[in-house]
């Protein structure tokens, strides 16, 4: 009968404990006591955890139950917040499997009950061998030695004992599992806005590099002179590049893939670089000599540095420009047609503020007297500044050249 009720009380999730007593006669035994019946106790789980597991699903993280519990309360649980139960596997039969044999168990298997911390340890570590990254929850003392091992150790904040906490990465101060799934997404945020960042610099950078260089190699005036660069730097690199950081979330940032531990940064972003690299440089050269004619008819020589000259100002200005609407175009998401996303790259007012001061800024460098003295500019005139934004347009085109580079090469079956 009380097998019965034992049973019946962990299908509906709880833990069941058994009372007896027995008078005391000097001697600590279990023998001869008198039952006094069962007590069930339950943890439910909060309202929010099953559209919080349905969403870690979605973004491809797998959520496994290791727990020290009857495996009916283990499976109850899992059924109230939609993990799958059918598959249980208990801790006194993982002591019988050797690695291999548990790395196939664990593969199709949510629900380990009856562990003990060496179970928790072992399957953390064969899940880090399989190649996963694991971040393992837990509030006991017993729990601690699998945070340790673990890639993300998560402490419970309110029940979590000291030793949890202190060994833990992350202490939860709610202690809900919702707030984890929160946080991942956050963290895709943030990830992912520091790659536009990333992308954004490599871009730019390579591109003034390789005209400046080739232009020195062979041996015309400078397109630029040093403080120049320096400023350009400052203009471009510091307000439009924080203002990436800005970016919302993509909508469906939360059903992708997690990314591989080994992904390579040049490989995400090469076909970007290299389309911005050639419309760079192009755009630049354009500038160049256009402004270099305007001197050419004033007579001016523009291997003496220390005058101020149209081309110079020109391809200063247009690097200026060409970055600041890059930072747009770096903002393209491959999730959308390139025309649906154009809204989407002046969807962040952070990154229009930026590019707005930035331009004022450029802007009081070339009219300035007193700028105009200390960078060598010139004020440009409306053909000029006509040629700066054409070349300028070119960047916002990049992710459209980009894609068709990337089709032309899955064609030739080249990525």
């Amino acid at each position: 009968m009380f097998s019965k009720f034992h049973t019946m009380y962990s299908e509906d999730a709880l833990r069941v404990l058994g009372f007896a007593y027995k008078d005391f006669n000097g001697e600590l035994n279990e023998d001869n006591l008198i039952f006094v019946g069962l007590v069930g106790m339950i943890d439910p789980p909060r309202d929010d955890v099953p559209n919080a597991l349905a969403l870690a699903r979605a973004a491809g993280i797998k959520v496994k139950i290791i727990t020290g519990d009857n495996h009916l309360t283990a499976k109850a649980i899992a059924k109230r917040i939609g993990l799958p139960y059918e598959n249980v596997f208990l801790g006194s039969d993982i002591d019988k499997l050797n690695d291999l044999e548990l790395k196939e168990i664990i593969k199709k298997t949510s629900i380990f009950a009856r562990t003990n911390p060496e179970h928790k340890y072992r399957i953390v570590s064969l899940l880090q061998e399989m190649g996963e990254v694991v971040a393992v929850t837990g509030d006991g003392v017993n729990d601690a030695p699998a945070l340790k091992k673990s890639d993300v150790g998560i402490a419970m904040g309110i029940k979590g004992t000291e030793a949890t906490r202190e060994v833990a990465d992350i202490v939860l101060k709610d202690d809900n599992f919702a707030t984890i799934i929160s946080a991942i997404s956050e963290g895709r945020r943030l990830y992912a806005n520091i790659m536009l960042f990333v992308k954004y610099m490599l871009s730019a950078n390579f591109g003034m590099l390789f005209f400046v260089g080739f232009l020195s190699l062979a041996r015309l005036p400078l397109p630029l002179l040093a403080l120049q660069i320096l400023w350009i730097n400052i203009v471009t690199d510091s307000l439009p590049a924080l203002a990436l950081g800005q970016q919302e979330a993509e909508e469906n940032i939360m059903t992708k893939s997690p990314r591989k531990k080994q992904l390579n940064l040049i490989n995400q972003f090469w076909k970007f670089i290299l389309i911005t690299l050639v419309l760079y440089v192009i755009g630049c050269f354009i500038a160049y000599w256009f402004g270099y004619g305007i001197d050419k008819s004033l007579g001016l020589n523009l291997n003496n540095l220390s005058i101020a000259s149209h081309a110079r100002t020109m391809v200063f200005t247009g690097m200026v420009v060409m970055e600041l609407v890059l930072a747009f175009a770096s903002v393209y998401r491959k999730s959308h047609s390139f025309f649906n996303s154009i809204k989407d790259m002046f969807s962040n007012l952070y990154l229009i503020g930026a590019v707005l001061i930035s331009f004022a800024l450029q802007a009081m460098v070339i009219y300035v007297p007193f700028f105009q003295k200390v960078f060598k500019t010139v004020p440009l005139a409306t053909n000029e500044w006509l040629v700066i934004f054409g070349i300028s347009l070119l960047m916002l085109f990049v992710p459209l050249f980009e894609n068709v580079l990337e089709k032309a090469l899955k064609r030739k079956d080249l990525v």
